[in-house]
């Protein structure tokens, strides 16, 4: 989380409050915390980001990703949940991490897909996004070959440097 919160320069709006600009995308892009996955927003900008997908497995991350491409965000400090630990849910069960792996890269994929290559912002987040897919096709490639699928893994790890030539920068 302090890794996000120091690439999203965050600055504080209020008393525990941090607000963020269009750093937040691309600080979110390695990893989304459960932090940025429980939003409260107003009804326009729900409208305005889209509601959930429905077939996608994190869904919450990938709504968190596109509402930080829409616009501008913040975070409240102050604790307004608790959350469960103890045995976690099924989608965090460790025999799901490849499942959650092709979440990632198609999260990823689908919103560089939407980004017009014709604005240079873009541009550069649309890059952003794909070398973010390849560093979870590399990590994919890793998975793979631990579960005994060699050639699987090989070409997971083929994608991943055509996507990001150097997934561990």
């Amino acid at each position: 989380m302090n890794k996000v919160l120091a690439k999203a320069e965050g600055k504080h709006l209020a008393p525990a409050v941090l607000g963020f600009g269009h750093q937040l995308v691309t600080a979110l892009l390695p990893r989304v915390p459960m932090t940025f996955q429980r939003p409260v927003v107003r009804r326009e900008a729900f409208q305005r980001i889209g509601g959930y997908i429905e077939h996608c497995l994190l869904w919450d991350c990938d709504w968190a990703l596109r509402a930080a491409l829409v616009g501008k965000g913040a975070l409240s400090e102050a604790p307004l949940y608790r959350q469960r630990v103890d045995g976690q849910g099924y989608s965090s069960h460790p025999t799901r991490e490849s499942e959650q792996t092709l979440s990632n890269i198609e999260i990823r994929n689908r919103l560089a897909a939407t980004l017009s290559a014709k604005n240079s912002t873009n541009k550069t987040l649309r890059k952003e996004f794909k070398h973010s897919a390849g560093k979870y096709w590399f990590q994919l490639a890793y998975l793979l070959q631990i579960q005994g699928n060699t050639w699987t893994a090989v070409r997971a790890w083929a994608t991943s440097q055509r996507k990001h030539p150097n997934p561990a920068a």
